[in-house]
């Protein structure tokens, strides 16, 4: 009993929290700064559901801290067309009132339910579709993969929201940025990963990106529901 309680004990103290948080933020901030290379290169250390269950989870952890923080700013303050014979037009308001509202645990479970939904479904229907063409993928590093391409949306969606303010126009370009680096990353990551090539290379990219198109379509009016909607209603 003295053994296993030592072991345990060891196994315990080996898990370096800051550590493994400071290294998920230089995974995730990897596909920003060197999609093509280190994004996809650290996929590699992702082989075995452990590491990529305690990547997700620390990443899935920061991704919610991100979109209740783009919510909450989005409860603070609001934008709308005020009429005045001297200055009328756009009035960005600031009421922290309206956290009085705030419903966190909708929130929180809601963005839970989206974000870990949609890491699993892209996840999933890769490696279905690998099958399909006879190619056998680690699922761990798929899971990585999508973990990893959903860092620009979450980052997107909250610098969108900020910009929102400021330019529309911005805001939007934002968007697009961000969903286009997330689908390139993860298309291109996926395919070293399943490792095909000649027509059934453009095969899988096809079906893949209409995979990825309805997924970010379904994030689209989910997940940044509350960004579209507030600066397509200006």
């Amino acid at each position: 009993m003295e053994k296993e309680g030592t072991v345990a004990e060891k196994r315990a103290k080996s898990f370096d929290f800051q550590s493994t948080l400071k290294n998920t933020f230089k995974t995730l901030t990897n596909v920003f700064k060197h999609p093509a290379t280190k994004a996809i290169e650290d996929v590699k250390k992702f082989d075995d559901p452990k590491t990529v269950g305690i990547f997700a989870g620390f990443s899935i952890a920061i991704y919610l801290i991100i979109s209740i923080l783009a919510s909450i700013i989005q409860t603070i303050f609001t934008r709308k067309y005020e009429y005045s014979f001297t200055n009328s037009g756009l009035k960005t308001k600031a009421n922290f009132e309206n956290l009085k509202n705030f419903d966190f645990l909708k929130v929180l479970g809601d963005n839970f339910v989206a974000i870990v939904g949609v890491i699993f479904i892209v996840s999933i229907v890769v490696y279905v579709l690998a099958l399909v063409f006879k190619k056998q993928p680690n699922f761990s590093r798929l899971i990585s993969i999508t973990t990893i391409g959903y860092a620009p949306l979450i980052a997107g969606g909250l610098l969108a929201i900020i910009l929102n303010y400021f330019s529309v126009p911005l805001a939007i370009a934002v968007i697009i940025a961000s969903l286009t680096l997330s689908i390139s990353y993860m298309i291109s990551a996926n395919n070293k990963e399943i490792k095909l090539e000649g027509d059934k290379l453009i095969f899988f990219h096809v079906a893949a990106i209409t995979i990825f198109a309805l997924v970010t379509y379904f994030i689209s009016t989910q997940i940044l529901k509350g960004i579209l909607s507030g600066i397509f209603s200006i």
